[in-house]
């Protein structure tokens, strides 16, 4: 076997029934223990050593057939191990009106083991026995995923269409994460300032520290943050094991009152009394308003990029973020960090920001002086923003105008109700 070699799957199966598969326990990953991560690991080979092997897997949704191939230079009985396992997970998937192939083989005519795949059943065949003709079927199958017999590279060809199946990407995206962080602490240890290692944003390490580049391409270190640990938390936050920091104006920067974002300089600030290891955004980090740590609940202004302001009233455990600002505990309701009137057990809150209880209605800070067994939202005169313009408000009184931005007075009459 001093050629090429490898297993060829050219099977019919249903684009849910492939999802299964691919989500099948296999324990064989140092990740995942999917069979989707153990796929992710053979196209990693070729990932990062063109010269050793080509991976595929392709799904054809209008001919409901699925393509897998594993082609190694050095090939051992090792690499195909285990694909009688694989080979059995797929025939107990596969369309039952049909009978499909693998092969073990050469990318010559040389054919070492074949097997015919029928539901729930997988009969090996003899290699001399075995047409012809679908053996050619199959390495012209596997052909045409090339150019010339020259295959792409495993980075381009995920970028390109129709070519990876598109779930199975998406467990090689995860499992690229998994290795890039496995690989990270020998990386930033050989990390350089010439060559520094790149965290994420504008944060490199080197010499075993943390370095924010400025626009002038300039490095300067974010005393006492952990490069092995730092995380994006949120807006112009970050955290390690030990600490949060926040992005601010630096104390030498030119005309720190100065609106030009381009002339300023920043810096990285510790926050101190919050744990750095457990803190985390309560929603996606960049839409989150609070976050919490192992100790309290906090709400960030400005989206994190100004301060944090612990929620003394807040219990931790029950907390949880709603939108438009607002968060709720086991016992009470909140405005930014402000406790707010509202029944945290009963309440109702709208697509367009107002939250209201049987008693109160609150728009953001504003506190509605309307009934609120009455209240609704009649009408809202822009649909474009529907958080910011005017509203129409009704209750048993009356029908009303409003808008968040009025100072002298939140609410106008527009007509007095009548009594029928």
């Amino acid at each position: 076997m001093a050629e090429p070699t490898g297993i060829f799957i050219d099977v019919e199966i249903d684009e849910t029934d492939l999802k299964r598969l691919l989500n099948q326990k296999f324990e064989r990953p140092k990740f995942g223990n999917k069979l989707g991560y153990y796929f992710s690991e053979l196209l990693y080979r070729s990932y990062v050593d063109e010269s050793d092997s080509v991976f595929i897997f392709n799904y054809d949704k209008k001919s409901k057939s699925c393509f897998i191939a594993f082609l190694v230079n050095h090939f051992s009985d090792t690499d195909v191990s285990l694909f009688p396992k694989i080979l059995e997970m797929i025939s107990s998937l596969k369309k039952r009106n049909s009978s499909n192939y693998a092969i073990v083989a050469s990318t010559f005519p040389d054919l070492f083991n074949a097997y015919l795949l029928n539901p729930n059943q997988v009969k090996e065949q003899s290699p001399d026995s075995f047409p012809k003709d679908v053996v050619e079927q199959i390495m012209n199958k596997f052909y045409s995923f090339s150019q010339d017999q020259c295959f792409l590279n495993p980075q381009v060809a995920l970028n390109k269409r129709n070519y990876f199946y598109k779930n199975f990407k998406n467990y090689f995206k995860k499992y690229l994460a998994f290795v890039e962080e496995a690989e990270k602490p020998k990386k930033i240890a050989k990390a350089t300032k010439e060559n520094p290692y790149f965290l994420f944003d504008d944060l490199y390490a080197y010499n075993n520290a943390v370095f924010y580049r400025t626009r002038d391409k300039i490095f300067r270190e974010i005393p006492e943050a952990d490069p092995f640990s730092l995380r994006e938390i949120g807006l112009q936050l970050i955290a390690d094991k030990n600490y949060v920091f926040i992005k601010r104006i630096a104390p030498d920067s030119p005309c720190p009152n100065n609106t030009n974002f381009l002339k300023l300089i920043w810096e990285y600030q510790i926050i101190k009394d919050i744990d750095g290891k457990s803190m985390k955004p309560l929603k996606y980090k960049y839409e989150t308003t609070y976050w919490k740590d192992k100790c309290a609940i906090y709400y960030g202004r400005e989206s994190g990029g100004v301060e944090l302001i612990k929620v003394s009233q807040a219990d931790r455990e029950s907390f949880e973020e709603l939108n438009f600002g607002f968060g709720k505990d086991k016992n009470h309701v909140y405005f930014c960090e402000k406790v707010i009137p509202i029944n945290a057990k009963h309440f109702n809150i709208n697509k367009h920001g107002f939250i209201y209880d049987e008693q109160n209605i609150f728009h953001y800070q504003h506190q509605i002086p309307l009934d609120a067994k009455t209240f609704k939202v009649v009408k809202y005169e822009s649909e474009q923003n529907p958080f910011m313009g005017t509203f129409v408000l009704e209750d048993k009184s009356g029908r009303y105008t409003y808008n968040r931005t009025w100072k002298d007075e939140i609410i106008k009459l527009i007509t007095a109700y009548k009594q029928h």
